[in-house]
């Protein structure tokens, strides 16, 4: 279990790179990821049994940084849940980009069946992709988000108080277009 609180990530590979297909817990609290590769990168799906836990609560991403990039070669065998959590944050990709990297030679359905995305309050820009298959030839292709189930996110316009390359402070969110929740 990794817990970061009150952190900025700029230009990393990652900010959590795990090599095991074990289980795994990252919890992001107030952070701002700029450029940041995904926040948890596999190297292959978690095998059955085994649970991958994201939880991001006031967090800002901002440029190439996906939620989740999972790396999975060619297996016959179930995954274990990605359960995914997304509370008041602003998720701002590179619109080459996408929330989910999906990164295998064969179609990842067996993968997103295993992935579950809850949440409230969050943002995400118009032109990012929800999930993004990228298979080994290069080819890259936006998968229609009526396959995962994600709860949470709203699509809206972002505003930021100044470029992603300046301080911390120019990734305050100064306008969206969003409604309010409620208490």
């Amino acid at each position: 279990e990794l817990v970061f609180t009150d952190c900025v990530f700029r230009g990393v590979a990652a900010v959590v790179d795990c090599r095991g297909a074990t289980g795994v817990a990252v919890e992001l609290s107030n952070t701002l990821c700029v450029a940041a590769g995904p926040v948890v990168r596999l190297h292959d799906f978690p095998k059955y049994g085994r649970t991958v836990a994201i939880s991001l609560d006031h967090t800002t991403t901002r440029g190439d940084c996906a939620v989740l990039d999972c790396r999975y070669g060619r297996s016959q065998a179930e995954p274990g849940p990605i359960v995914i959590s997304v509370a008041d944050s602003a998720l701002v990709t590179n619109p080459r980009g996408g929330l989910l990297i999906l990164d295998g030679a064969q179609r990842p359905e067996k993968l997103l069946r295993a992935i579950s995305w809850s949440g409230q309050g969050s943002l995400v820009t118009s032109r990012t992709a929800v999930a993004l298959w990228r298979q080994p030839t290069g080819n890259e292709q936006a998968l229609a988000e009526e396959e995962l189930a994600i709860a949470g996110l709203v699509r809206s316009s972002v505003e930021f108080a100044g470029p992603a390359d300046g301080p911390p402070s120019a990734s305050r969110i100064t306008r969206w277009q969003a409604p309010l929740r409620s208490i």
